[in-house]
């Protein structure tokens, strides 16, 4: 089979998705994470689909995914093509969620990630850090 020419992504906070265009002649995509550790990209998943969701992320790190066609040739898995160009994508900031006021008084704030947020009372605006 030929070599994937193309890989786009999509992320949140936790996941990415790879997506891809089918290549003549392959049987599926081997999907290959780089490991910072070892210096090598290591085979996560085989799919024979054109789109791959990498789940399990930490938020805010950036990661580096390729993607290999290959065939089947007496019903073993063979990678006959070159890897994809790198893909490179940083996950998001994990969402602040179920804040309320009550959860902050004026003597202690909760410190979440380097955001700034507005809590807005009649009385008085607050400015937080998050």
């Amino acid at each position: 089979p030929g070599t994937v020419t193309s890989v786009t992504t999509s992320k949140s906070d936790t996941a990415v998705v790879l997506k891809y265009g089918k290549v003549s002649g392959a049987v599926g995509y081997g999907i290959l994470k780089y490991n910072d550790a070892t210096g090598t990209y290591e085979r996560i998943a085989n799919t024979t689909a054109t789109s791959y969701k990498v789940q399990g992320l930490n938020p805010e790190t950036t990661y580096r995914f390729k993607v290999q066609p290959y065939i089947t040739l007496n019903g073993e898995t063979k990678f006959y093509a070159s890897e994809s160009d790198e893909a490179v994508v940083r996950t998001l900031t994990r969402a602040v969620s179920n804040l309320s006021y009550n959860d902050v008084t004026t003597n202690s704030y909760k410190i979440i990630n380097e955001y700034f947020v507005n809590l807005y009372t009649p009385k008085k605006p607050h400015y937080l850090l998050l």
